[in-house]
């Protein structure tokens, strides 16, 4: 959502139009930009192209492979 919305700052569902606020948003953000890194889901992608993809995987998971790197002394 917050690609396709261009909306960093708020995390929406969109069926429920309220707020998720359950993790940091700092999670999201990882995740948004490796899939915007990797070129995956441009303006909140097409339906079925997140299971479609391998690239997904690697997508989502290398920041945050790449912070733990960085912070493991």
């Amino acid at each position: 959502m917050m690609l396709q919305n261009h909306d960093w700052v708020h995390t929406e569902w969109p069926q429920d139009g309220e707020g998720f606020r359950s993790k940091p948003v700092l999670t999201f953000w990882l995740m948004a930009g490796g899939m915007r890194t990797v070129g995956i889901a441009a303006d909140g992608g097409y339906s079925g192209e997140m299971v479609h993809d391998a690239r997904t995987m690697v997508a989502i998971r290398l920041p945050f492979i790449a912070t733990a790197v960085c912070g493991w002394r």
